[in-house]
Order: structure tokens, then C-alpha cells, then sequence
């Protein structure tokens, strides 16, 4: 672990600021003097940073204080954690961790947090960088290491910096403009090309923006527990807020055309009809013998598929039925009483994240009803507000019922030739985006969609992980 005392003396009664900085081992946080205009103690506030090479290096109960606010779960300490220790997320696979926390000095209370590696591939980040690595080459810039704030393996949109809710709204937007200035310094002062956090809010993409990074807009696929009838629209407006939820599956079917809804029932006609039973398992019904089973489903599925490629590993698996119990939710495909089919799921306040399927066994429409129409079910039962199935194919999503959405990035480059291209290419990007993405009306939410598609991630670099220096700076 290394660390970095960072003084802010900020004077509200002399109406300005002064930052002063120890000799340390990472570069100084800058500050300004709008954050005397949220804060109401005329005494001095002083931050220190914390570079941490291990998730272990922080107190469980302290990370999650911060990471539990957030509608994601993947940011949790249990998460990083498995994987990290199975192997997965470590040094060895090209995703050294230095994990950032910021502490207020004089309380030694923790108010910020960010998950976050130092990359020597792009690899498993489901972000389509591959063309500015080019560029980078092109111009003899090294690409590899970058730093990469996100989640490894996990393209879900949730907050990149973890911040304390008792921060007020102001103080919130100051400090995330002092991280953001904090992480290119680091980059300039050590070598490293580039900063980038994935699938972040809109709340990080506008600090961040704001002190220099470049905004990436992309799209998934999520589905929303809100019936878009009319019927339901209209008796549920009054003295309510927001759209009525679904009352069963038939509702949700209701909204399709004939011919659309005609094709799901016969899929789901086909499944059942094959001696397949679906069954959900939740919270202590999932055992990590369970986890250990549906691991090597998942295995034999990612080794027959000519893309796929296997990122996490059986320890990973029985580590989140162990430590990640209490959100998991698993759908098993039975026939004859074994398991042909698993997906594993995840939930957290009322959002449901499907994250990987396997199965034994070549079965029409199997893939559909464990991963899009038994959790679906689910969440329209369980009255839980969306799905999000993960990566995958729009044209089998849009049919289905889900609704294409925005997602950002941001991302820094410290050479500013470099900058300003990659800066012309994202612009085009959000041109060729705008207008694209708009919600559906009435009961047409189901016909005919425009469908996105995002290209894929090409690794670049060698295997394993360069470090730079983390030189002394006055």
C-alpha cells in the first residue's frame, strides 16, 4: 500500500484557499476555490489518499459503508474481493490493482473511494478501445499500462468514485472534480498513457468532464418493469408517480403484436414441451457445490463458442456462493431431474443483472426462456423494477421487449495530439447516436426498433503488467 498525505487548508472567512502537499509518492490533489462556497467551518479540511495494491488492504465494513449507496453491486468489497483472491482480477492476468480511498484527516473518516487497475491489455472491459491503441502506436505512444476505474469483467453501469452520502450535493461535485484532476496527474507524473472509467454515472461524466476527460456514449439493452398501455397508464396516474409495473407476464405479452407474441409463447411452448422445468433458486439455496456445477456449464458453453473467451474461474464461482449468497439468483434448467442449463444472476434493490449462462445440452429456445423469460417473470412477480441481461446480441433483445439506453465513459489521454483525435472520433460517434435511442410510444414499445451495434474489444499488448514508477514528487 502506498500513500499520500494531501493537505486542502481551506479558510472560509479570508475567501481562499491554499493547498499544501507533503514529499510523496503520488501527485498532490488540486482543489478550488468554489468548494469555500459548500462548506461551513472556517477550520482547515485535509484529505489523505491511499493507493492500496490489495482490496484487502481496507476494512470490509468501511467500503461497503460507501459501495451498498450505490444501485449496483458489483463495487461491493465481497465482489472485488473474489475476484481478486480466485485469481481473476490480479497482477498475473493483466489487472494489478490500485484501489484509491480518500480519508478526511481529521476524523480518518473514509469519504471516497475507487475501484481500479493498472491495465496491460483491453481485455474484458467491454469497451471498444482497439482503435485508439492504433492510434497511439501510430503515433509511438505506448498504450499499455493505462489505468482503468471499473469493474473487471462487469460492462454495468454504477459509480466509479464511491462517495459518502453525508457529503452534501455541492461538496459531492467539488471532490469528484478534485478526483478526477488527482487521476491525471497521476498518469502525467508516472508514464502512464491514460485514464479511463467505464460505465460510469452521469454525475462522474460531468465532473470529469469538466476537468478535461472525454466523454464515450454507448448503448445496452435493459428491460423496465413499466407498463406503457394506456390502460395502465391511465388508471395508475392517479396520485402516483412513475409507470404502474406490470401486474403478471400475460400483461407484459399484451403490449406485443400478434405475431411477436404469437413466437414468444410458441418458444416457451417448445422449452416446456422438450421436459424442461425451470427452477429459481435464491439467497442460502444457492451453495457453493451449486456454484462449483454451474462453473463448468459455463466452462463447456464459453469453450464451444469460437468468441468466447473464459475470464473467470471455479474459485471465482464458489467463492460468490459463499460470500455473495445473500443477492444471488440462479435459474436451472431441469429434465429428468438434472441440470441441462444454468444462468447466474445478481440482485440488488429491485434490479436484477443476469451475468453468465451455460449448458449441457443443444435445446431450442433454451437460451431465451433461462435468460430473458424466467427472469423476467421473475421481476414482473417479485414486482422488482428492471432486468439488465448483460452483453449480447440487440436484434434478440429488442424483440423481446427491451429498450436500448444510453451508457458512458470517460476517458483522458495525456498526449494531447492524441487527445484531441480520439476527442474528433467520440464527437462523430454521439452525432451518429443522437436521436437513435428514444423511448418507444404507446404499445409500439415492442414493433420495429433501430438496432445498435457495438464492435468488439481486440486485446493489444503483452501479457502481464508493466509498472511505472511511482517516482517522489515534491
Amino acid at each position: 500500500m502506498r500513500r499520500a498525505l494531501v493537505l486542502i487548508h481551506i479558510f472560509a472567512a479570508a475567501h481562499a484557499w491554499h493547498i499544501a502537499c507533503r514529499r510523496t509518492h503520488t501527485p498532490r490533489m488540486d482543489t478550488s476555490e468554489d468548494l469555500l462556497h459548500t462548506l461551513h467551518s472556517a477550520r482547515p479540511l485535509a484529505f489523505s489518499v491511499s493507493l492500496l495494491s490489495s482490496i484487502r488492504d481496507v476494512r470490509k465494513c468501511e467500503w461497503d459503508a460507501l459501495a451498498v449507496q450505490d444501485e449496483s453491486p458489483f463495487a461491493e468489497w465481497d465482489w472485488l474481493y473474489s475476484l481478486e483472491s480466485s485469481g481473476c482480477a490480479c497482477a498475473e492476468t493483466g489487472w494489478t490493482p490500485y484501489h484509491i480511498v480518500v480519508r478526511q484527516d481529521e476524523t480518518h473518516r473514509m469519504v471516497a473511494v475507487l475501484p481500479m487497475y493498472l491495465k496491460s491489455h483491453s481485455m474484458g472491459e467491454f469497451t471498444a478501445d482497439a482503435p485508439w491503441a492504433d492510434a497511439a502506436q501510430q503515433r509511438g505512444i505506448r498504450y499499455y499500462p493505462k489505468l482503468l476505474c471499473a469493474i473487471p469483467f462487469t460492462p454495468v453501469q454504477g459509480a466509479r468514485v464511491l462517495l459518502s452520502h453525508e457529503l452534501p450535493a455541492g461538496v459531492r461535485a467539488q471532490l469528484l472534480l478534485l478526483v478526477a484532476k488527482y487521476l491525471r496527474t497521476l498518469a502525467q507524473q508516472n508514464g502512464i498513457s491514460s485514464v479511463h472509467l467505464n460505465f460510469c454515472t452521469d454525475e462522474e461524466v460531468a465532473a470529469f468532464t469538466q476537468a478535461g476527460f472525454l466523454h464515450q456514449q454507448s448503448v445496452q439493452y435493459r428491460w423496465m418493469n413499466e407498463d406503457d398501455s394506456s390502460e395502465a397508464e391511465a388508471e395508475y396516474s392517479v396520485g402516483t408517480s412513475g409507470k404502474r409495473p406490470y401486474a403478471d407476464f400475460n400483461a407484459f405479452l399484451a403490449g406485443f403484436r400478434s405475431k411477436r407474441r404469437t413466437q414468444i409463447l410458441r418458444e416457451r411452448r417448445i422449452v416446456a414441451e422438450s421436459g424442461v422445468k425451470m427452477r429459481v433458486l435464491t439467497g442460502e439455496q444457492v451453495r457453493p457445490e451449486l456454484m462449483s456445477l454451474i462453473f463448468h456449464i459455463y466452462k463447456r458453453t464459453v469453450d464451444r463458442n469460437v468468441w468466447g473467451r473464459q475470464y473467470l474461474n471455479e474459485q471465482f464461482f464458489t467463492m460468490l456462493g459463499q460470500r455473495f449468497q445473500h443477492r444471488m439468483h440462479v435459474v436451472l434448467a431441469m429434465r429428468s431431474g438434472e441440470i441441462v442449463a444454468a444462468t447466474c444472476n445478481i440482485l440488488k434493490d429491485g434490479v436484477l443483472y443476469g451475468r453468465y449462462w451455460g449448458s449441457l445440452q443443444d435445446s431450442r429456445f433454451l437460451h431465451f426462456e433461462a435468460c430473458y423469460y424466467t427472469p423476467l417473470e421473475n421481476v414482473v412477480k417479485q414486482g422488482w423494477k428492471r432486468f439488465e441481461p448483460g452483453a449480447g446480441t440487440p436484434q434478440s433483445r429488442l424483440w423481446r421487449g427491451f429498450k436500448a439506453v444510453n451508457t458512458h465513459s470517460v476517458h483522458y489521454f495525456c498526449d494531447n495530439e492524441l487527445q484531441n483525435t480520439i476527442s474528433a472520433r467520440l464527437q462523430a460517434h454521439r452525432q451518429r447516436l443522437q436521436g437513435k435511442i428514444e423511448p418507444p410510444v404507446g404499445r409500439s414499445l415492442h414493433g420495429r426498433q433501430t438496432v445498435l451495434r457495438s464492435s468488439s474489444v481486440l486485446a493489444h499488448g503483452k501479457r502481464g503488467p508493466v509498472l511505472p514508477r511511482w517516482d517522489e514528487q515534491s
